[in-house]
């Protein structure tokens, strides 16, 4: 009526009439026609026929436009655990939950007791994956900015509108199938009045509830008849769908065309009903042709509804073949394929559109155009332009493509959790660290789990120190549930690291197959493994070790989460348990294979916090490796431990020690190349050994007198603590440290007892040549290079680096961004000024730490700009020349040499050098002699120091010690230069000359005092002052005895600073006997005096 009405009012033309939406209701348009033309209001005069407007759009449908209670056709594309995905029109996506499938779910769920032989269905046996559903709009919510559209496809709400009178002949409604009969299935259709419809058997069987699309057959007063619904209907007619109540997303309907639009068409159908059809759901006009040219006004289109709202009247149409056919839409690409050279068709406001493949069209969203916001589409996009891009997704129910132009989602690795695949080694950033383990984020939409066990190969009590958010990790996938959403992620190195941790199935082992897993859980009867893909295994206790263990043995060897490395022993068909034993099978061992001083190769059995065991090569038996043999060097020794993974092999070990049946080798490069030069003939034993020998060992174990060095040949030497180092020691632990690596010289030897006395001092084994700076500094190298070279990368050393962005400021320095892989660190005093976050800066490359990937820059110009002007020499061995430490590590300098040229300077003179006294001094900026120890291409230039040359130089007495040196030659009442020694509580201690001692009470340093203020504060050791000498005392001795020894009494000379005692000319004295006064002591709060004077008291 009300379109009736506003036809009887209007001036235009019948194609010309605005449609329902086009203008808000309950008010009218004014109209720009003349009078004369309101008789011909169809406009059936050619000359009247209207002109095309395209300025008008249609309205886009967006999550505004899903008002409750709006009918939609969908697609289904995922069926989870508690909900199932519909893709909607207009790219659109709905979530319908369990709850909301049908009440005959619902009620199954309800019940306490089911009958016997009953399952509850799945969500796959009530509804398809790809299949068409009708859905009604229940709400729409925001979830973390994002919008939820909630479905339901019920039939008592999808069909509440449809009145039972109205029911027609060829009607197509949806229903769920609630029983099965003798003759066929009822049907729930929800149409209110109805019970129930009755569907004959056909040749598909269904199953109870399944939502079901039917066609109304027959209409009987009692009972309604409805057969399966074909894709070969006819469109519904006004006769089918008698009221606008029946209409429902999903029917067939004829449309005729009433106006073009940039975005679409309007159409009417079933009498008068308005719709719109978007382009994307218009056939052939997202290529070169028009709207116009292949939808001219009038045309009849057969057309499916695929929204309908009876409250407003709204109603979106498509024309494409796949919805009228309603058969699944088809594409060549998958998601994740990148496609070159794909032609951009159309550009619009919100992206453009381009052909994937011949008849088949993509979409790219405006924000999917570029990693930047783009502001002129239509210039940057142009038609015709070929462009890269990948398949993002699909919008089924658009039939179109998502594609994306962006270099970063062309450069992502998986955008599903179909692409993650169990054992591939992913990079993931650290979302939150929960009490469960760590949640990692792979990709958008993508989160993986790495549980506490396997955040690590040692435990981590407080993972929330080491992991925080945004922080980029390397993982491991054990395993991938598509259905879950699930993926299960492992951090431990010896797991990501390991190709044999790689378990595909059951179906891929083989007997005596070497493969790496995981402690699940220590059973009295063995150990139960986890490997990655799900699969288990169990390590009988028999099949543990070679000797036999105890199951209340086990949790003390063993821990959950530790790794192992174990061989397939018996495969039990499709069970999900595994035998295996974890070692394999021995070789018959002589008694002799165990000797201390034989080298071996081993393999990496498992790892722990206190070292690796391994499984040497030649015997087949285990060793234990600990964490301070790994190599010499102890900064890298836990790095080394982390590095190494299980299956890993170490070239070198040498037995040291057996001890309870556990046999312990080292990796000591400097015991190992010992051991070699003697070909197998090392003195083992006392007698073998002669005073003067230099043997490679490490130090054992602590005394208050000394330490024990166990050598290379099993023997262990006692060390006195004088013996440690060149310069006076106080204490045995402060020169070495536990398990370190020295070169010891035999200094006596009782043969009878079998004891050894060894010198530990620099001077005595400096003729030991093979453990100089320069040969420990290229040992350490090769430590090193195990995680990469030191001057390998892309920055050479001594190169500018620019397009450094800073990323962190700290008060030691800034960290820098380079390029995609690499971080860099440019210390406070190698800056100009100080920058700001996101500044871009450039450095000169000092050093690369390979562990960290990170280089050292020196950021200041004036540096950049004098290696620039410089060129570099060849450098030429044991060449010596001067360089500057342009940066100091904890283990070496990093020296440019006076011919520009870089090398690498340790900070130990010998293997003994443990107090590094020759680089104590050396801080960045100092210059030092060298010599090039090692000058290789493709090598770290090595330096030693330059020798310094033995010279006997005289010591040249000082100023003091020239003019004062006896007592008798100082007299009270003169002033005198001292120097303090020490700063004590009440007094200064000083020293005047050499050998005159003194001190200044705290009453000879000022005339009036402060309260609150202690005189002696600003007084250091060291400082140089000039004092008067006022008298002297007599101090005991520590030799002094009070029967035996009284005469052992040292006489200290008085100062003072008072400016009222410096200003005299004369001191006054006193005689024995005389009555005086004199300070007692003092208080916290302020100092007590007497009198003005101070007075000097002798106690007797």
């Amino acid at each position: 009526n009300e379109y009736k009405s506003y036809l009887s009012r209007s001036t235009m033309t019948k194609d010309e009439i605005p449609l329902d939406g086009d203008f808000v209701r309950g008010k009218t348009q004014k109209s720009n026609t003349t009078t004369k033309d309101r008789d011909d209001l169809f406009g059936t005069s050619a000359s009247k026929v209207a002109t095309l407007d395209l300025s008008q759009c249609l309205d886009d449908l967006n999550y505004k436009g899903l008002l409750p209670g709006t009918l939609v056709m969908g697609v289904v594309t995922e069926i989870g655990e508690q909900d199932i995905v519909v893709s909607l029109p207009c790219g659109l996506t709905g979530f319908i939950s369990g709850t909301d499938l049908c009440e005959e779910y619902n009620h199954l769920l309800s019940e306490e007791e089911l009958p016997e032989n009953t399952v509850l269905p799945d969500f796959c046996d009530i509804i398809e994956e790809g299949a068409y559903v009708v859905c009604s709009v229940i709400e729409v919510t925001s979830v973390s900015k994002h919008k939820k559209v909630k479905l339901t496809t019920k039939p008592e709400i999808v069909n509440k509108n449809v009145v039972k009178s109205n029911l027609a002949n060829n009607l197509v409604l949806q229903g769920v199938v609630t029983s099965r009969e003798e003759y066929g299935y009822l049907v729930n259709l929800g149409v209110p009045g109805l019970t129930a419809a009755f569907l004959k058997k056909a040749d598909k069987e269904y199953k109870i509830p399944q939502l079901i699309r039917v066609t109304v057959k027959r209409v009987n007063e009692n009972n309604v008849i409805v057969e399966e619904w074909s894709r070969e209907g006819k469109p519904c007619s006004d006769k089918v769908i008698k009221n606008v109540s029946s209409v429902s997303p999903g029917q067939l309907v004829t449309a005729s065309v009433k106006r073009h639009c940039q975005n679409g068409i309007k159409c009417s159908f079933l009498g008068g009903v308005m719709g719109n059809i978007y382009m994307i759901h218009l056939s052939g006009v997202l290529g070169k042709k028009t709207i116009q040219d292949v939808y001219p006004l009038k045309r009849k289109l057969s057309a499916r509804l695929l929204l309908f709202n009876h409250a407003t009247k709204k109603a979106l149409l498509s024309v494409l073949p796949t919805h009228v056919d309603l058969s699944p839409p088809r594409f060549t690409c998958y998601k994740g394929d990148i496609l070159d050279n794909i032609p951009v068709t159309k550009t619009t406001k919100k992206g453009v559109f381009v052909e994937t493949a011949p008849g088949e069209h993509g979409f790219v969203n405006v924000t999917k155009l570029q990693d930047k916001e783009v502001t002129k589409i239509s210039a940057n996009f142009k038609t015709g332009t070929n462009h890269k891009c990948r398949v993002m997704g699909f919008r089924l129910l658009d039939n179109l493509v998502q594609v994306s132009f962006r270099p970063s989602d062309l450069q992502k690795p998986f955008l599903s959790y179909n692409d993650v695949k169990p054992c591939s080694v992913v990079m993931g950033t650290v979302v939150s660290v929960e009490e469960f383990g760590v949640v990692l984020k792979l990709a958008d939409n993508i989160r993986g789990i790495a549980s506490r066990n396997h955040l690590a190969d040692v435990n981590i009590k407080n993972p929330s120190l080491k992991f925080k958010p945004n922080q980029k990790v390397k993982a491991k996938v054990l395993s991938v549930d598509v259905k879950k959403r699930r993926i299960t992620l492992s951090l431990k190195r010896s797991l990501i690291k390991n190709s044999s941790s790689d378990v595909l199935g059951y179906d891929e082992l083989k007997v005596k197959q070497k493969i790496t897993g995981w402690v699940a859980s220590i059973k009295d009867y063995g150990i139960i493994m986890n490997f990655t893909n799900n699969v288990k295994g169990l390590i009988h206790v028999s099949d543990i070790r070679k000797t036999p263990v105890k199951a209340a043995e086990l949790s003390q060897l063993y821990k959950v989460g530790q790794v192992l490395l174990c061989k397939v022993k018996k495969i039990e068909g499709q069970k999900l348990e595994l035998s295996m034993n974890l070692l394999e099978d021995r070789t018959p061992s002589t008694a002799s294979w165990c000797r201390k001083g034989q080298i071996y190769s081993g393999t990496v059995h498992s790892t722990s916090t206190k070292g690796i065991t391994v499984v040497l090569d030649a015997t087949n038996e285990e060793a234990f490796l600990p964490v301070e043999h790994i190599s010499d060097h102890a900064s890298l020794n836990q790095q080394l431990l982390q590095h190494h993974k299980v299956g890993d092999t170490i070239p070198r070990v040498l037995v040291f020690s057996k001890k309870l049946k556990t046999v312990y080798v080292t990796g000591k490069s400097c015991l190992i190349d010992w051991v070699e030069g003697f070909e197998g003939n090392i003195p083992r034993t006392v007698a073998d050994v002669r005073v003067g020998d230099l043997i490679p060992g490490f130090v054992k174990d602590f005394q208050d007198y000394g330490c024990f060095v166990e050598m290379a040949n099993g023997l262990t030497g006692l060390c006195p603590k004088a013996c440690l180092s060149d310069e006076f020691v106080r204490e045995s632990r402060a020169v070495f440290g536990q398990g370190d690596s020295v070169i010891c010289k035999v200094t006596n030897i009782d043969r009878e007892k079998g004891r050894l006395l060894v010198s530990l001092k620099l001077g005595d084994v400096m003729a030991h040549s093979g453990m100089e700076g320069s040969n420990l500094l290229i040992s350490y190298f090769d430590g090193l290079s195990l995680f990469g070279n030191v001057i390998s990368g892309e920055y050479q050393q001594g190169s500018v680096v620019s397009d450094c962005v800073v990323t962190r400021v700290t008060d030691g320095g800034v960290v820098v961004k380079i390029g995609t892989n690499h971080t860099g660190y440019i210390p406070q005093c190698y800056l100009d000024g100080k920058p700001s976050l996101k500044d871009v800066i450039s450095g000169v490359a000092l050093d690369y730490d390979p562990r960290k990937k990170e280089y050292v820059l020196n950021g200041l110009e004036s540096f950049a700009d004098e290696v620039k002007s410089q060129k570099r020499v060849k450098l030429i061995q044991d060449s010596e020349h001067k360089g500057r430490v342009v940066l100091a590590t904890d283990d070496y300098f990093v020296i440019l040499l006076d011919n520009y040229r870089y090398g690498y300077l340790h900070k130990q003179m010998h293997l003994n050098d443990a107090l590094r006294k020759a680089s104590s001094s050396l801080k960045s900026g100092s210059t030092v002699d060298v010599v090039v120890a090692r000058a290789k291409k493709g090598r770290p230039v090595i330096l030693k120091f330059k020798p310094e040359e033995k010279e006997k130089r005289k010591r040249k007495r000082t100023e003091s010690e020239s003019d004062v040196i006896k007592f008798d030659d100082i007299k009270i009442g003169e002033v005198y230069p001292i120097m303090v020694r020490a700063v004590k509580q009440l007094q200064l201690n000083i020293q005047l000359g050499r050998k005159i001692h003194g001190r200044v009470h705290v009453s000879e340093i000022v005339d009036n005092p402060e309260a609150g203020i202690n005189p002696l504060d600003g007084y250091k050791q060291g400082d140089r002052l000039d004092a008067k000498l006022i008298g002297f005392r007599h101090s005991k001795s520590y030799r002094y005895l009070p029967i035996t020894r009284t005469d052992f009494v040292v006489s200290m000379a008085e100062f003072s600073l008072r400016p009222s005692i410096m200003e005299l000319n004369e001191v006054k004295t006193y005689a024995e006997g005389e009555k005086v006064n004199y300070v007692m002591g003092f208080k916290r709060s302020h100092w007590m005096r007497t009198n003005s004077a101070r007075l000097l008291v002798i106690y007797g």
